[in-house]
């Protein structure tokens, strides 16, 4: 995972291959969420409305209306706002926090 600053309050990430660093595309068997911080501090995110401090992710692509099918390869950038934590989760698999 790359992550990045998109701004004074959102970050940008995106998911790249561990060996070759090559940008990949979310597998689809995994979701994304954004999450509250795990040890937040007293109002720690009051900047965060209700309905973003846990909600799950989806690509800007996504969001732009593109079909599936017209996603290239390692073109999916994912946003989420500073004080969440975004998660992986599977089926199968632990949870993975970033």
């Amino acid at each position: 995972m790359r992550l990045w600053p998109a701004s004074e309050e959102f970050w940008c990430f995106d998911f790249v291959h561990s060996e070759t660093l090559e940008p990949k595309n979310q597998p689809s068997e995994f979701e994304l969420w954004a999450v509250p911080l795990a040890k937040p501090k007293f109002n720690q995110t009051s900047w965060l409305p209700l309905d973003l401090v846990t909600r799950r992710l989806y690509s800007l692509e996504h969001g732009f209306g593109e079909k599936a099918e017209d996603i290239g390869e390692g073109e999916k950038k994912y946003v989420f706002v500073d004080g969440q934590t975004p998660v992986v989760m599977h089926d199968d698999a632990e949870v993975v926090v970033f």
